[in-house]
């Protein structure tokens, strides 16, 4: 609830924005990554999200590899520039579609 507070500033400028990502099921990620700036409530809120689930042993493994393994972090480097790019692209097409800005 406290770290919702640091959010709450800049909510008004999100809520009709996140009530169209909720009604039509959009993928949130995607228009947070093409809408990413260091102050955008959105941002800030993902932010925060991420701190609090990263401390959680259960998501442990998402955040830290202790494996070594050299093919296969190059495996998911690439892999990962390849979605990043269709994560951008399906955001921009979101925000451009459902007029987000």
């Amino acid at each position: 609830v406290a770290a919702h507070q640091v959010c709450a500033v800049n909510l008004p400028a999100l809520l009709r924005p996140l009530d169209v990502m909720i009604k039509y099921n959009l993928d949130v990620e995607a228009v947070e990554y093409a809408l990413r700036k260091k102050d955008h409530p959105l941002t800030v809120k993902i932010q925060i999200l991420f701190y609090l689930v990263e401390v959680d042993p259960k998501y442990y493994s998402s955040f830290v590899n202790e494996n070594r393994s050299l093919l296969r972090g190059w495996v998911i480097l690439v892999l990962a520039s390849f979605f990043s790019v269709w994560k951008m692209a399906k955001g921009r097409f979101l925000v451009w579609r459902f007029r987000l800005v």
